[in-house]
C-alpha cells in the first residue's frame, strides 16, 4: 500500500489510512529484509545493532548507485 502525494495531503484519507496503520501495524525483523532502497548513500544510517546492522548493511542500495550500475 501506498499514497500518491495528492492522496499523502488529502486529510481525510490520511487519517483513516492512519487509523488501518495502527490497527494493524507492519511487523517486520531485520531478517525479513531483502532490499533497502535509498535516493543516495548518504542516507544510510542504522538505529540497529551491530550484528543487524551488519545484516542490513548488505541490503542496502542507492537510487544513485542503481541508476550508476544500470
Amino acid at each position: 500500500m501506498f499514497l500518491t502525494s495528492k492522496e499523502n495531503s488529502d486529510r481525510d484519507t490520511h487519517d483513516r489510512i492512519t487509523a488501518i496503520l495502527h490497527k494493524h501495524p507492519l511487523t517486520f525483523t531485520p531478517s525479513d529484509i531483502n532490499y533497502i532502497i535509498v535516493r543516495k548513500d548518504s542516507e544510510v544510517k542504522a538505529g540497529y545493532s551491530a550484528e543487524e546492522r551488519e545484516t542490513l548493511v548488505t541490503k542496502i542500495l542507492s537510487a544513485q548507485r542503481i541508476k550508476n550500475d544500470f
